[in-house]
């Protein structure tokens, strides 16, 4: 028999938000198995698609039952009774998700938009994406779809193990490829934020008290012990003195504001007309 995946916890939020610090302390509760960025499972036969949205219609009955079967088999070798994952391109489809995990609860982690073009920035610019993210995506992706996944490798992948900076990283709104052809790069990244983000304050509006907990960055690096109290009661978790120490060592509040020293007033003019509006509905001043 499969296990059934009740309530699953799932972390949403753009790339560089937090996503991970807030991920890969859940399963430092007891009662929580944590998959991080299962991409292969959430987009199994759309891999060929231009970007990462999908809709409620893409989630056909065969896709169900697939990445149902694929989280249950997951958290039947993991012992534990509740499983969380993240997957920042999951902001780009909410209404998919909804419809194959109907009583999915979401944490929503978000930070200030300056911030996340700098973090991008550097990440693009000094980082090297791991093998076995590739290694992991490729083997849970039917074989007939394999292409689909070379240009990704090379934008990311390939280009830094030549030693050149990443093409693009992250999450891909409609729209991406024509920015990447036309815009500035730093632009390109303020777009590319902006737009993964929208879908999500979209889909916040339309969701009950109960299955969505909004969490700013800043406050959560601040304060950890506040928000991992507020995140059990949320998920319907018990109290875990293990789970809240992890997420205070993890947090550095000192951090925040690195952005303000990297970003120039040259960068901030350029950048102000794509980020403002969405900073503005995060409650944040330009």
């Amino acid at each position: 028999m499969t296990t059934a995946i009740e309530a699953p916890i799932l972390v949403i939020g753009t790339h560089r938000s937090g996503t991970t610090l807030l991920g890969r302390a859940l399963p430092h509760h007891p009662e929580v198995c944590y998959w991080e960025e299962p991409r292969h499972v959430w987009s199994w036969r759309h891999n060929f698609r231009g970007d990462d949205r999908l809709t409620a219609a893409d989630a056909t009955p065969r896709i169900k039952t697939h990445i149902r079967r694929s989280f249950a088999r997951y958290l039947e070798k993991s012992g534990r009774p509740r499983i969380a994952e993240k997957t920042p391109s999951n902001c780009l489809r909410l209404e998919f998700i909804d419809e194959i995990f109907p009583d999915a609860l979401f944490i929503h982690i978000y930070r200030d938009g300056r911030a996340v073009v700098h973090s991008t920035d550097v990440v693009t610019r000094t980082k090297t994406p791991e093998t076995r993210w590739y290694a992991r995506r490729l083997f849970g992706t039917p074989v007939w779809e394999w292409p689909a996944m070379v240009p990704r490798a090379w934008r990311t992948l390939g280009r830094r193990l030549l030693g050149a900076d990443m093409a693009y990283w992250g999450p891909q709104p409609p729209g991406w490829r024509e920015w990447l052809r036309r815009d500035p790069r730093l632009v390109v990244l303020a777009k590319q934020w902006r737009y993964t983000l929208e879908p999500v304050l979209d889909w916040r509006a339309r969701m009950p008290p109960s299955r969505w907990l909004d969490i700013r960055y800043e406050d959560l690096v601040r304060d950890p012990g506040r928000y991992a109290h507020e995140i059990e009661r949320f998920a319907r978790l018990a109290p875990s003195p293990g789970f809240r120490s992890h997420l205070e060592s993890e947090c550095h509040a000192d951090r925040v504001d690195s952005w303000r020293s990297a970003l120039d007033d040259g960068h901030l003019k350029e950048l102000r007309p794509v980020l403002e509006p969405a900073l503005e509905r995060l409650g944040y001043a330009w």
